[in-house]
């Protein structure tokens, strides 16, 4: 009687395991393009502190990439990095304290200013002497 009590119970989990898969079903699009909004929310593990881009910790990588642009970046397909807002960037002097960076043409700010080699200037300036933004 146990046995076919246990036989009874090892068919029954063994069909109850046979039944339909309940696979996420595709959501239809929108159709309504790119969305706008007045605020976006962005969920932290921390307090975000001062963000910019020498603030440091790390959230910054997340918060900053969605936000800023960077003149040059990592190349996935090789050593040389990906230029992004720069034309080329590349040393002047044999010591390499010396550069010389190419912006691409039609770069703009938010809003429709230009952006200029004053503003990677004072960038780099505020990088090398302002306040370090971490806590």
């Amino acid at each position: 009687m146990k046995v076919r009590i246990a036989v009874l119970l090892v068919c029954f989990f063994v069909l109850a395991g046979c039944g339909q898969k309940n696979e996420p079903q595709p959501v239809a699009a929108s159709g309504k393009g790119p969305q706008t909004a007045d605020e976006l929310t962005i969920g932290l593990y921390n307090d975000a502190g001062n963000i910019s881009i020498w603030g440091g910790g790390a959230y910054s990588p997340w918060v900053l990439d969605a936000v800023n642009e960077k003149l040059a970046g990592p190349n996935p397909y090789g050593a040389t990095p990906q230029m992004i807002l720069a034309e080329y960037i590349k040393p002047v002097t044999e010591d390499n304290m010396v550069w010389e960076i190419k912006l691409k043409p039609g770069i703009k700010w938010h809003d429709g200013t230009p952006l200029t080699s004053e503003d990677i200037k004072f960038t780099i300036d505020y990088n090398r002497e302002g306040p370090s933004n971490n806590r």
